[in-house]
C-alpha cells in the first residue's frame, strides 16, 4: 500500500493511511492477525482480506463476568470510594477528574467546562 501511495505523501501520512486501513479492516473482521496474541507494529506482516468475504469475529464473550460473592465484595469496595470521590468530582460522568489539577487550573477547567456545556444546551455565543 505504501508503494502504491507513491512520493505525492510524506512518510507519516503514509503511515498514518496504513493504520487507517489496518484499523478499519479490524472493524470489519477482515485483518488476518490475531490481536489476542500479536501486538501491531510497523514490522507485523498483515494482510488485510477482500470486502467481499466473510469477516472473522473474535471469540464470543462470556455469558457470566463474575461470581457474586466476588460482585458483591468489589461493590461495597466501589460504593466506599464513591462517597470518597463526591466532594472531589464535579460530574460523575466525566472522563477528567480535575481535582488533580491546581486551584488556578481547575477554575480554568471549570469555567471552559460550563462554557462549553451551556452551548451544548443550546446556549447561543457572546
Amino acid at each position: 500500500m505504501v508503494e502504491r501511495l507513491g512520493e505525492r505523501w510524506s512518510p507519516a501520512e503514509k503511515e498514518a493511511a496504513v493504520w487507517k486501513r489496518c484499523a478499519d479492516a479490524a472493524a470489519c473482521g477482515h485483518l488476518l492477525v490475531d490481536l489476542t496474541h500479536v501486538q501491531l507494529t510497523r514490522l507485523t506482516p498483515l494482510i488485510c482480506l477482500a470486502p467481499s468475504s466473510p469477516p472473522i469475529l473474535p471469540d464470543p464473550l462470556p455469558s457470566v463476568l463474575e461470581s457474586h460473592d466476588i460482585q458483591d465484595e468489589s461493590h461495597s469496595q466501589e460504593a466506599g470510594f464513591v462517597e470518597e470521590q463526591d466532594e472531589q468530582s464535579t460530574d460523575p460522568l466525566s472522563t477528567f477528574d480535575d481535582s488533580l489539577l491546581d486551584e488556578t487550573q481547575r477554575a480554568h477547567f471549570l469555567r471552559n467546562l460550563h462554557a462549553v456545556e451551556a452551548v451544548l444546551n443550546g446556549a447561543t455565543l457572546r
